[in-house]
């Protein structure tokens, strides 16, 4: 075999790989024929013109504009966050300056007025409903802080009652203490003026409660009052007490006496004693001077007296002046 041969077979083998491998060649084409691109379906967004100019700082419609904000009236102090319109913040604060409640006041009526104006030229809202609805929000929104307010008022007025005994026992307490005894003056027993008219309290052999006012329907009541105290709390008095009240009674022109209290402060009447020039050293002045607005607890026999404010602390003042009265006239 000659090399001339060999090459021509060589040739020719790779002349038939050639046309093999042209024959195995796909186009671009054809690979795309073979196969489905699936392509990522596009999000489609719709956008829908609002059909009104809120938010844009322009006029409300008509509608809307002359309509009372509540929420703006009632809710200022928050609403004004949301608004933007800060100086209606300035509401609260006025609160607690003296009359300061008169232009905050007019200042609620104000944003009531002009609320719905405000508030759609500072927010979007896609329709009037939308805005309505907002703004009924804020209403609702009052009146739940309205029932809170009222469920801790009721609970701190539920606790109050307590705390207004232990101050009332203090106030007591301090009345007590500081209650001074005094001495009648010699010369109030000296004078003879109006002395018969008194002689059962200058004479008693028991302490004596009294007190001068004009006779009605509410000094009435406190006499009653008294004298329950004085069942009540029999074992404490031991039967050491004597009651004169000396109750005057005032007469219409008709000659008619005249139970209204109201109708005795109305008329201004003078309760005066019937000593001569109303000497205060007669006992019947000394007693209209000292024993008018107050009760007095008196010791006859050593003169000694106290005097004691308020109907309710009478029996409890009487009952340890008796008991000082008493240890001091056993020493």
């Amino acid at each position: 075999m000659f090399p001339e041969d060999n090459n021509e077979n060589f040739s020719e083998e790779n002349k038939q790989q050639e046309q093999n491998l042209e024959s195995d060649e796909t186009t671009i084409e054809d690979f795309l024929d073979k196969f489905t691109v699936l392509k990522k379906a596009e999000k489609k967004v719709f956008i829908t013109e609002r059909d009104n100019n809120s938010g844009e700082g322009e006029e409300a419609p008509e509608s809307i504009a002359y309509k009372f904000n509540w929420g703006a009236f009632l809710f200022n102090w928050i609403w004004a966050v949301k608004y933007q319109k800060w100086w209606l913040l300035s509401i609260p604060v006025m609160l607690f300056i003296p009359y300061g409640f008169i232009p905050a006041g007019v200042l609620c009526i104000w944003a009531g007025m002009k609320g719905n104006q405000w508030a759609w030229e500072e927010v979007q809202y896609e329709s009037e409903e939308d805005f309505h609805e907002a703004q009924r929000k804020w209403v609702k929104a009052w009146f739940g802080f309205l029932v809170v307010f009222v469920v801790i008022c009721l609970m701190i007025l539920s606790s109050m009652p307590k705390k207004k005994q232990v101050e009332t026992q203090e106030t007591m307490t301090s009345f007590t203490s500081t209650t001074r005894e005094m001495k009648i003056p010699d010369e109030v027993y000296q004078n003879t003026t109006v002395k018969d008219k008194y002689n059962e309290l200058l004479n008693a052999d028991k302490y004596i409660i009294y007190w001068v006012r004009y006779k009605n329907d509410f000094e009435n009541s406190n006499l009653e009052f008294i004298q329950n105290k004085m069942t009540e709390r029999k074992d404490a008095l031991k039967n050491r007490f004597m009651l004169i009240p000396n109750l005057v009674e005032i007469h219409d022109e008709n000659g008619n006496i005249i139970e209204s209290r109201k109708n005795i402060q109305m008329e201004k009447y003078d309760l005066k004693p019937s000593c001569e020039n109303q000497d205060k050293t007669c006992f019947e002045g000394w007693l209209y001077e000292n024993c008018y607005n107050k009760y007095c607890v008196i010791n006859p026999k050593t003169k000694a007296y106290i005097k004691v404010g308020g109907k309710k602390n009478v029996i409890p003042q009487a009952i340890k002046a008796a008991n000082r009265w008493s240890t001091e006239k056993e020493n």
